[in-house]
């Protein structure tokens, strides 16, 4: 069974896009990063995934995490730090 993907939705120069970003990088996270400014394909699954465009968020299978301080705080009980 293929493990569930991440996907990171955010706008590159958006502090809270690019604190998350970091912070997946630090934790080795394998995520599809999707830039929601110059894609409007990415805007169209954004909007369907989480009910409109809210960045950042964080795609894994189901579970669908906006904003930068709930990303936070899903990625530390997930990974423990």
């Amino acid at each position: 069974m293929a493990a569930t993907r991440f996907i990171l939705y955010t706008i590159p120069l958006w502090p809270g896009c690019a604190r998350i970003r970091r912070r997946a990088e630090e934790l080795g996270l394998d995520a599809d990063l999707c830039d929601v400014l110059t894609s409007g394909q990415a805007r169209q699954e954004l909007t369907e995934a989480a009910g409109g465009l809210h960045v950042p968020c964080l795609v894994h299978g189901a579970t669908v995490i906006h904003g930068a301080d709930e990303i936070e705080k899903y990625l530390k009980l997930r990974y423990g730090r």
